[in-house]
């Protein structure tokens, strides 16, 4: 009797321990970085595999999530001519803003051959938004204008529509935009427009899943969109708090949460068991919007906690 009893214990002890390390597998484990706490503002984060970058008083800065290091880009003098925000660097090419004190223009470094490849030149604001694959998305005329595509390698810029709003995003051959409420794409193989839905905002993709914000009825909600298969679905769902530029990676959608005015973090969404975590806690920032960029399971971004930009990650773990 006392071995049965005995066995029931032991049997019990193993089943519970299992189904914790069955729920704890399926938690996400969010290690949150400070990377600046300058005087000066710092902005434009940008991610390369397990790298981060930013710019501090007109400086390239890059952080080594897995090595904890941190130092500048370049070494000695940046050759960037004009140099304002940072777009993306993929390993060998920047993709950057210029600003000589009237206009902004778009540019590529290669830092292979260590040469400048202007994409724009000119009066006027032509602005980059996003880069993968070797293409650069850029709009001609300011917020809203032309939306063209910028091939590095033809060094070739084909225009992709007369209207675009906002930020247009980019991965593989799929660029996404937003004009009005309509969210469109694009792609580039095919030379074809098609429209993701009537009613949204802000949105991002990865490969063939875009994201973006929908707001009805005193809900926001963050809504996936396949585009092989067209299947949509809604990611999350609230009315408790605001939600501002959802950014997508293979496996999580990120987004900023805004409880109060000129309050904000992040939290996201484990896109395989929908567990929703928090990324950053709530605290003080001016305007409440935080932009945050994602690949792979590394985050970044900028957040006024102390009064002034600071850039902040994040490596996401199970």
């Amino acid at each position: 009797m006392r071995k049965l009893s005995f066995l029931i214990l032991i049997i019990s002890v193993l089943f519970i321990s299992s189904i914790q390390s069955v729920f704890a597998s399926h938690t996400t484990s969010v290690e949150l970085l400070r990377l600046t706490s300058g005087f000066y503002r710092e902005d434009w984060p940008a991610i390369y595999k397990d790298k981060i970058l930013w710019v501090a008083e007109g400086i390239i800065y890059i952080h080594d999530v897995k090595e904890k290091t941190t130092s500048p880009f370049f070494e000695g003098t940046q050759p960037l001519t004009n140099f304002y925000a940072l777009i993306a660097y993929d390993g060998r090419y920047i993709i950057y803003n210029q600003y000589d004190g009237v206009s902004y223009n778009a540019s590529v470094y290669d830092t292979k051959k260590r040469k400048d490849i202007p994409i724009t030149s000119g009066a006027g604001s032509h602005w980059a938004t996003d880069y993968d694959n070797k293409t650069v998305a850029y709009i001609d005329g300011g917020v809203c204008g032309k939306l063209y595509a910028y091939d590095i390698v033809r060094e070739k810029a084909n225009l992709v529509t007369e209207n675009a709003c906002g930020s247009a995003k980019i991965s593989k051959d799929i660029i996404v935009w937003t004009f009005g409420s309509n969210i469109y794409g694009y792609d580039l193989k095919k030379d074809e427009i098609f429209l993701i839905t009537d009613n949204g905002g802000h949105p991002d993709i990865y490969k063939d899943n875009a994201v973006w914000l929908h707001a009805e009825a005193g809900f926001t909600e963050i809504h996936l969109k396949n585009l092989n298969n067209s299947k949509s679905k809604i990611l999350h769902r609230t009315s408790e708090y605001g939600i501002t530029y959802p950014a997508i990676s293979n496996r999580y959608v990120i987004w900023g949460k805004t409880t109060a005015q000129d309050v904000a973090g992040l939290e996201g969404i484990d896109l395989i068991t929908g567990e929703v975590f928090e990324i950053q806690e709530q605290g003080p920032h001016q305007n409440g919007v935080i932009s945050p960029t994602i690949a792979g399971n590394v985050a970044a971004w900028m957040a006024w906690r102390t009064g002034n930009g600071d850039i902040y990650g994040a490596e996401f773990s199970k």
